[in-house]
Parts: structure tokens; sequence; C-alpha cells
């Protein structure tokens, strides 16, 4: 009789259209709730859009759902949380765009040590010259005033003066070198930030175009 009853039979196998129905009616409530914790600005747009994605994969559970109530991460994709929106938030973009941007970044940091360096050099040949001057017109004051008492004294002082002359001014070739590997690396920065402005302004139409599928599919 509990065979035919279905207590202990076959009668707790529901039919596939139950799990279907119970799938989608899990899928809407989890949705929902997503969609209020952006509207209520407790998620950030790149959480919102990392949530929507695992849904749409059906990776997103319960669970998932309280550990982003909670400040949670959603295997480890999104960026740490301030305040629940952080200032430099950005869309959740393909992982592509991502890569070439975080490269871009790093060339970037990497110019920008470079500028720091030349800039360094540039200051301490400026002020090697600053003083490779001060010595010349110390010399030839000194040979000025031995010219008649000390012939060979005030020479010695003159050869000293051109050899002087002579350093300071491959260090002032120098320095017009770095001067232009300076600029260099300004129009490097240039085309970098030109660049990641690109690359940002194609995830962005990225980020409408999902914008875009998932209100079509609500």
């Amino acid at each position: 009789m509990f065979l035919n009853g279905g207590c202990c039979g076959g009668g707790n196998d529901f039919p596939p259209r139950y799990h279907e129905d119970r799938h989608n009616n899990e899928r809407e409530v989890l949705l929902e709730e997503i969609r209020k914790l952006y509207a209520r600005g407790m998620i950030s747009q790149t959480q919102y859009w990392n949530a929507m994605e695992q849904l749409n994969r059906g990776r997103f559970t319960l669970d998932d759902l309280w550990e982003l109530r909670n400040g949670g991460k959603i295997e480890q994709t999104l960026p740490p949380r301030n305040d629940e929106r952080p200032k430099n938030d950005s869309p959740a973009m393909s992982s592509d765009i991502q890569s070439q941007l975080q490269f871009l970044e790093q060339k970037k940091q990497e110019v920008f040590k470079a500028k720091e360096e030349v800039a360094k050099l540039m200051e301490g040949i400026n002020q090697s010259v600053k003083k490779l001057k001060e010595e010349m017109a110390f010399d030839e004051q000194m040979a000025k005033q031995l010219v008649e008492s000390d012939e060979a004294q005030a020479r010695a002082y003159l050869k000293q003066r051109q050899e002087t002359g002579t350093q300071m001014a491959t260090m002032e070739v120098r320095l017009e070198q770095l001067n232009e590997d300076m600029k260099q690396m300004e129009q490097m920065e240039t085309r970098l930030n030109a660049k990641a402005l690109e690359l940002k302004a194609l995830g962005q139409r990225e980020l409408l175009a999902k914008l875009e599928g998932d209100i079509k599919n609500i």
C-alpha cells in the first residue's frame, strides 16, 4: 500500500516540469533581489554586472546573494568595496579590455618612473654645469691677475679653464639629449592615455550592449 501511495516508492520523483518551474522561480527571486540591491546603492555597478553574469550562467545561488548583501565577492572577480560605492569603480568590461588596460597602466607607471629619473639627472647636470661655469670664471679671473707677474701660472689657469669648458660642453650635450628624452616620454604618456580612453569607450559600448540585452530579456 505504501508502495502505491508514494511514501516509500517513486512518488517523491517530481516531474521535470516541476523542477523547471522551481528553477525559474528561484532565478526570478534572485534577479529581483540583485536589482533591489543595486537600486538601493548597496552594491556597485561592477558587482551588479558580475552577479547578473553568474545568474545567467546558472551559477548564482542564495549563498552568493547572502555574500553579496554582506559585502562578499563573487568568485573573487570583484574589486574590494569602499563604503559600498568605490569612487574609481569601473564597469564589468571584457577580460581582454581589462587586460589591455592593466598593461597600459603598467606602462604608464614605467614611463612615470623613467621621467622621474630623467628629471633627477637633468637637475644634477644643471647644478654641475652651474659649478663648472663658476670654475671657468674663477680661472679666467686668476689668469688675468697673473698674466703680468706669473705668465706660466696664468697659462695653467687658462688651460684648466679650457678643459673645464670642454667638460661643460659635453654635459650640455647630455642635457639636451635628456631634454629630448623627456619630450619623447611625454608623447608616450599622451598616446597611452589616448589608448586607455579608447579602450574604456569600447568597454562602455559593451556595457550598454549588455544592458540592452538584459532589458530585452525582462
